[in-house]
């Protein structure tokens, strides 16, 4: 099983967990501001300060061609501030339907934007998507907005609602993507680079993408000690001494060239 971003198998059931540079900055003025990423999110990726509002944070996503499958998905977060989904393909038309604690503040131009007021407290709507483009559709979303009253948006999922009892189940994996492999009657599966392909930065285990992560495909959070040397998959530390959260080295395997 190789990479899962931008990937048209659909294989888990929230799609944001999928996403291509999941979640990152679309703006500079995110990763330009005076304070680093990492002080502008929490451990699993979400944005935890104020600075961070405006500063359009997301990914993107592929959901079927609307013909063959446009609905209805469930939409659900924690917090207050707004969601804007955007099709990339064709012109989108959106649906949307039996809002909890949210409500639609934009819907025009293939752009929809849900406003979350719910707190603490889940907000959801129901979506469904027509567009005049043909084939899968990438589905690019942002945070515009988070953290109204002290509740920063987290925890965003986007799913088929027919699989949202397996996801309150704690499924990762959706149904019928698992069974296409039950078919083939495999005696071993192996995962070969599924998060982030050339943005993967999983250099330390302590480091590794973790199951409550805002986005498997890449995580803003991963590895911190190192930082990108230039290149395709080249990457460069001045010291990463031993520290009560890392890798002892006694426990580390480095390849030949580093020893």
């Amino acid at each position: 099983m190789n990479l899962l971003s931008l990937s048209t198998d659909y294989a888990l059931i929230n799609h944001c967990l999928s996403g291509t540079n999941m979640w990152s900055a679309f703006g500079s003025g995110f990763t330009t501001t005076t304070l680093p990423i990492t002080a502008l999110i929490d451990a699993q990726g979400w944005p935890n300060d104020a600075a961070a509002s405006g500063q359009s944070y997301g990914g993107a996503f592929f959901v079927p061609d609307p013909t063959n499958f446009g609905g209805p998905y469930t939409l659900d977060l924690i917090g207050n501030g707004a969601i804007n989904m955007n099709a990339q393909i064709g012109t989108a038309t959106w649906t949307a339907s039996s809002p909890v604690n949210c409500s639609v503040t934009f819907n025009s131009g293939g752009t929809l934007q849900v406003t979350s007021t719910g707190g603490a407290s889940t907000a959801s709507i129901q979506i469904s998507l027509t567009t005049t483009g043909t084939g899968p559709q990438a589905i690019q979303f942002k945070i515009v907005s988070t953290g109204t009253s002290g509740f920063f948006v987290k925890n965003v999922r986007f799913y088929r609602t027919s699989d949202a009892t397996d996801l309150a189940a704690g499924k990762i994996w959706r149904s019928a993507w698992k069974q296409s492999l039950v078919n083939l009657c495999p005696s071993a599966v192996r995962f070969m680079n599924i998060l982030g392909g050339n943005s993967n930065r999983n250099c330390r285990f302590e480091n590794r993408t973790s199951p409550s992560a805002a986005g498997y495909s890449f995580q803003m959070t991963a590895s911190p000690v190192y930082s990108v040397a230039g290149g395709i998959n080249q990457y460069s530390c001045t010291s990463a001494p031993p520290t009560t959260t890392s890798t002892p080295l006694s426990a580390r395997r480095f390849p030949k060239a580093w020893t």
